[in-house]
């Protein structure tokens, strides 16, 4: 049977975040990109190369107008980002 949409348990509203839809746009991709470039593809933290991630110093979420600004982002691998204080966070989310 059709589990889709509101009929599926975890159904929440139809709540695919704005957010959501926003880090799958080009502009979120040339952003993210941009500040690999800058940051010479590598954790400005550790040096690290390994599974670089793109940081919003800012958080996404709460400073909507600083989501494409490159200076509000920074290249992390991944376990320097996982100490960052707004990890997983999504406090003032859209």
């Amino acid at each position: 049977f059709n589990q889709r949409g509101d009929k599926h348990p975890n159904w929440k509203g139809g709540i695919t975040g704005k957010n959501t839809l926003i880090r799958g746009t080009m502009e979120y991709k040339l952003w993210r990109t941009s500040v690999f470039y800058r940051d010479n593809f590598q954790c400005i933290w550790c040096g690290s190369k390994e599974q670089i991630q793109a940081d919003h110093i800012k958080p996404f979420a709460m400073f909507p107008e600083l989501r494409f600004a490159i200076d509000n982002g920074r290249t992390l691998c991944r376990k320097c980002h996982l100490i960052t204080p707004t990890w997983g966070k999504s406090a003032g989310a859209n």
